[in-house]
Order: structure tokens, then C-alpha cells, then sequence
């Protein structure tokens, strides 16, 4: 299957070179209108087609009842800002656009009354809030500094706002209502070289100059612990009822009364060894990690005792979340599914699943007896007692560039530099990969508590709430995890971005940021509790290809295909599922090739002009299994 997907990227490239005097869908798509007939008989009709012409998405999500929001940017050079429109499902229309000017825009927090957009610019950064209802401008705060973070304060309804300067930190916390100021400070030290702060209810704690505990509400310091420091490559704090645990920049793991800020037990660790994550369960610390010779650990830690109960060591990353299950430890690598006996780390489970990529996001989960691992583009399940796979669906690719393998190796000598996996803070693309095996673990974490919450409520939408209802613990974690989410996400974008200008990779930076975007947003939207959804292309023969989204229903294997549009160059990974409706929401053209037209000649990277097929947001339905 992958040989003849290869076979059909190089068909469409060699139409692109040709004369401009073609038929424009011979031009521009391998599939020939018969088969699209074909195909589309065999689907349901469309709720809607709205045209968004030479487009890319960068953002789509339901952010209310029969309300979708979709951020579009010019397929053009440098892959320009175009509006963020709001569209009623129910109706099939535009209810407004918001014009978007020059920077990176990232949805941060979703309102009943206000959506929250934080905007990167090159020399400053912006907080802004529309009315959902109108898109019209409720608020706007700029700060200078480029290098500003943001954090959703919500016990208190603020939003602190985090700025570097000149060896300082000044904090700003201002209302999520009005964006008012409420108060500010300034700390030692710089974010560049911290973790990210968390809120942990009561508290907000920082890492910028040892550990802090600061009041919601006012941000005065509650405990100051200037002996625990941190640098930018320490994993996350974590969290259990009444403890926090922490590792130093020394690689002393710390054991915190959270309440009192009282310094309970501090441990030395293998000093050799770069940790990048921390997981509590059942009064055991997992700690993660790298060293220099590229070798992974899983440490296991007492917190009773306070001492290294095992280790295991491999030689492939180990990105997934962890999943304990009858005296086994379930993890993934961007290849395997592995389970370790809980006891005392010996390996009892090794199986392969995929040998599609590197660093893919992995995600586990524990489905009616089996341990699901979930991969961009492999879900496979295995029986948890035998380890006995019991279904397996594999996917193509949209195109050689919508995969982060494919990603990767369009960088030059970027996989390479990757692939030593080098654990020195230093900066560059050592750094990088450490923060990408980082963020890959934590965003792992934040799936499966994603998918704990959707087992247990039974309800897949978990952000649209009036933020003076956030005091009910069981949608702050929900809305929470959204919020970390968003953050790990940036996180990662950025470190991409730096290893790229380290690798002195100039062109079409761009246009990798979005697309490396879109695959982590989609992958991070496509669950529920029951269900996962994956975009990718169908291939039947070099003129009959298509974008295709595959529902999967995880408790019993089956899978359901939906045909969206004929591959075609330039396609976007853009696809939202509304379970609760039974609706796929999509980018592309769609399945009638009436409705084809080429857009405007246009400046290209690639090309001195271009022209493209004129695109749709369009909405199918999808039956869910009974």
C-alpha cells in the first residue's frame, strides 16, 4: 500500500509540471470524475459546502451548540492570515468573520460569552477576546516582550500573563472578564530556563528561581523554596492529593507538602541521566529520562520508602502515557507496545506494531480487556492478559508531507541531528529533542486523562462553561487539561521551529508550522470514549485516490470509511467529528466534481505562479456504530 501511495505523490507532482493548457482536474487532482461519481454514490449527501477558495486551515473546533469556528490562511506564499469565520451547523451559514492580521493566533480558553486568542507577533504579543456571538472585540492586551506566555488562572477568573525582562520575570494577572489589570510582580531568574507554571488548585506555582507558591487571587508568594531550582529542561511538576514532587537541576527528586511548602524527603538520582517526565500512581513515581549515549529509562520510586525500587532501559524513546493493569506496566515507543512486570521492572511484553516512523505521538488506553495503542497512523489492540493482538488498522498517509515522519525528512539532516537524541540543556537540536520526547510523554498524559473523563461523564464536549462555573472540580480538570493541552502543543511548535532555524532550514518554515499544527490538533481532538477518528488516503489506483476519514469504534475493532475529496497537492489534515451529532466536519473539495474551479494565478514557495483547486468547509454525516 505504501509503495503505490509513493507512486501516487510522484504522479501528481509530475501533473504539476505540466503545461498550463491541461484540463485544470487533470492539473490538479489524480482522480478522474467517474470515479469520483462513483465513490460519492456510496456516501451521504453533504449538509453543506461553504467555499473558503485558495485556503489552508489553521484552526477548527466547536466552540458552542451548532457552532463552528475555522481559522483560514492563504495557500500562497509565506501562507498569509486570512479571516477566523464562525459557521452555524444547524444552518449551514457564516454567522461572522473576524479579520486576522499578521501573527501566529492560538485559541487559549473557550466561553459561553468570550473566546480567548492569544497572538504572536514578531516583536510583541497579544491577548484578545472576541464575543462568540458577533466576533466582535470584547478586549485586546499587548505586551511588548516576544517572549510572553500566558496562564489561565481560573479558581480566580484571570489570566497571568508571564514576560522576560532583562533577568526578571514580571507577572501580570488581569481578568478574563474585561482584561483589566489586577495586580503585579516581579520574580528572579527567566522562563526560558524553567518549566511552564502550573495552577494546582489552590495554588499557582513557578520554577523561575526555586519553587514558588503563589495566591491565585493576588499573586503574593505563599511559600518560597529557593533550594529547589530547575532548568528548562526539567520534566513537569507532579501532582498527587496532598504532594508535590519535583526534580532539581541537580537531578534531586523532591518530595513537597503542597499545603505547607514543607520539604518532606530530597532523594539524589543518577546524575548521568536528563529526566523529562514524572508520573504518580498507587504511591509509585515513574520517572522518565535520556542519557547521553541516547539510552531511555523508566525509573521506579518508592515515595514510602524513598528509594529506587527498578529500572528499565531501552533504546527507542518512550512516548506514551502509562497504563497499569493486574501487576502490568503498559507504555509504548513510536514502534512497540511493552509491559514491564509492576513489581520489579522485568519485561514480560514486546510486540511490534509499526515501523512507519519516529517520534509519533502514542497514546495507550485500556478498552473493554485490551491495551489500544493509538499511533498517527496505526491503532492496534492487544489482549492485556495475552498480549494476543486482537485488531489492527493501518493508514496512508494524505500526502508526503501531512505525517511527521514525512515532516521530518523534508528538514535536511534534521531526522539525523534528531536521531542522536543528545540530553544536553544546550541549546539547538539536542535541546529539541528532549523538549519533543517531553512533550510528547505529557501530551500522552493529558489523552488518557482526557479519556478517563469522557468514561466517566459520558460527555465529549468539555469547554463550553461560563468561567464562573470552573469552581466545580469536575469540569476544571476537564477545561484544565484543555488548557495544558494548548500550552504543550506551543510548546512543541516552538521547539520545532528552533531546531529548524538551527539547522539553518530557512524555506517553507511556514508551511511546516502549519502543517505540523494541524496533525497534532487533529490527533488531539479525534477521541472520545469510545470512539477515535483518523484522517488519511484511500488508495485504489493512480486516478482513484482519496482523503478518507476512518471512525473507529475501540471496544470492538470495527471501523467505518468516509470518503471526503479526491487527493489532490496541497490538501489539509483538517477534519473535526461531532460525535454528539454524528457530523465530520472537513477542508477540501468534497465529492462532486461539478463544483471544481482553479483559483487566481498566485505567488508559490515552490513556484513563481500557482494555481490550486478552490476549497469548502463541508459538513457529512457520520453514523456511529449501534
Amino acid at each position: 500500500m505504501e509503495s503505490r501511495s509513493k507512486i501516487g505523490w510522484i504522479l501528481g507532482l509530475v501533473l504539476l509540471t505540466m503545461p498550463m493548457g491541461h484540463a485544470q482536474k487533470e492539473l490538479w487532482m489524480s482522480s478522474s470524475d467517474a470515479n469520483i461519481s462513483k465513490r460519492a454514490q456510496r456516501q451521504p449527501a453533504p449538509k453543506f459546502q461553504i467555499p473558503t477558495g485558495a485556503s489552508h486551515v489553521d484552526n477548527m473546533q466547536l466552540i458552542g451548540p451548532d457552532r463552528l469556528l475555522v481559522g483560514l490562511r492563504e495557500d500562497a506564499q509565506g501562507v498569509p492570515n486570512a479571516d477566523y469565520l464562525l459557521i452555524d451547523t444547524r444552518k449551514g451559514t457564516v454567522l461572522w468573520r473576524y479579520p486576522r492580521e499578521k501573527g501566529a493566533y492560538h485559541i487559549q480558553l473557550i466561553f459561553d460569552d468570550l473566546l480567548l486568542i492569544r497572538v504572536d507577533g514578531e516583536k510583541k504579543t497579544d491577548f484578545l477576546a472576541l464575543d462568540p456571538t458577533n466576533g466582535t472585540e470584547k478586549w485586546r492586551r499587548s505586551f511588548k516582550s516576544k517572549n510572553t506566555s500566558f496562564l489561565p488562572v481560573l479558581p480566580s477568573g484571570q489570566i497571568w500573563a508571564f514576560q522576560d525582562t532583562s533577568k526578571k520575570v514580571q507577572i501580570t494577572g488581569f481578568t478574563i472578564a474585561d482584561g483589566e489589570t489586577v495586580w503585579q510582580s516581579e520574580s528572579a531568574g527567566t522562563m526560558e530556563n524553567s518549566p511552564s507554571p502550573v495552577v494546582h488548585d489552590p495554588y499557582v506555582f513557578t520554577t523561575f528561581d526555586g519553587l514558588k507558591a503563589l495566591d491565585p487571587r493576588k499573586g503574593t508568594v505563599l511559600y518560597n523554596l529557593p533550594e529547589l531550582q530547575l532548568h528548562a529542561l526539567s520534566p513537569p511538576l507532579e501532582f498527587d492529593d496532598s504532594h508535590l514532587y519535583v526534580i532539581t537541576k541537580n537531578n534531586d527528586l523532591a518530595m513537597v507538602d503542597k499545603a505547607s511548602g514543607t520539604i518532606l524527603s530530597r532523594t539524589p538520582l543518577s546524575d548521568n541521566i536528563t529526566f523529562t517526565n514524572v508520573y504518580h500512581q498507587d504511591g509509585v513515581l515513574y520517572l522518565r529520562g535520556l542519557d547521553d549515549q541516547a539510552s531511555h529509562y523508566l525509573i521506579a520510586f518508592s515515595v514510602t520508602d524513598k528509594k529506587e525500587l527498578w529500572r528499565y532501559t531501552i533504546g527507542e524513546p518512550l512516548l506514551s502515557n502509562l497504563v497499569l493493569h493486574k501487576g502490568k506496566l503498559f507504555m509504548g515507543t513510536a514502534s512497540s507496545l511493552l509491559a514491564l512486570n509492576s513489581s520489579n521492572g522485568n519485561q514480560m511484553l514486546a510486540v511490534k506494531v509499526t515501523d512507519t516512523g519516529r517520534n509519533y505521538p502514542v497514546t495507550l488506553r485500556e478498552v473493554a480487556g485490551n491495551i489500544v495503542y493509538v499511533g498517527e497512523l496505526v491503532i492496534a489492540a492487544y489482549d492485556a492478559t495475552t498480549g494476543i493482538q486482537t485488531y489492527k488498522h493501518g493508514m496512508s498517509p494524505l500526502g508526503p508531507d501531512l505525517h511527521l515522519n514525512g515532516l521530518d525528512a523534508s528538514i535536511p539532516n534534521l531526522k539525523e541531528e534528531l536521531g542522536k537524541l543528545k540530553a544536553s540543556a544546550s541549546p539547538g537540536l539536542g535541546a529539541m529533542a528532549n523538549a519533543e520526547t517531553r512533550s510528547y510523554q505529557q501530551m500522552a498524559n493529558r489523552h488518557y486523562s482526557d479519556y478517563l473523563s469522557y468514561k466517566n461523564s459520558g460527555n465529549y464536549s468539555s469547554s463550553q462553561h461560563s468561567y464562573t462555573r470552573y469552581k466545580i472540580s469536575n469540569e476544571m480538570a476537564k477545561t484544565q487539561a484543555t488548557v495544558a493541552m494548548a500550552i504543550s502543543l506551543a510548546e512543541l511548535g516552538g521547539a520545532i521551529a528552533k531546531g529548524m532555524q538551527a539547522a539553518a532550514v530557512k524555506a517553507s518554515i511556514e508551511k511546516q508550522e502549519l502543517f505540523r499544527k494541524s496533525i497534532l490538533d487533529v490527533y488531539s481532538r479525534s477521541q472520545s470514549a469510545a470512539y477515535l477518528y483518523r484522517p488519511h488516503m484511500a488508495y485504489h489506483s493512480s486516478n482513484d485516490q482519496f482523503a478518507t476519514l476512518s471512525l473507529i469504534h475501540l471496544p470492538s475493532g470495527k471501523i467505518r470509511r468516509t470518503y471526503l475529496s479526491p487527493i489532490y497537492q496541497s490538501y489539509g489534515l483538517w477534519n473535526l467529528v461531532d460525535f454528539e451529532n454524528q457530523t465530520v466536519y472537513h477542508h477540501g473539495i468534497g465529492m462532486n466534481p461539478a463544483l471544481y474551479t482553479l483559483s487566481k494565478a498566485r505567488k508559490s514557495t515552490l513556484f513563481s505562479k500557482i494555481k490550486t483547486v478552490e476549497t469548502f468547509i463541508i459538513a457529512v454525516p457520520l453514523r456511529l456504530q449501534e
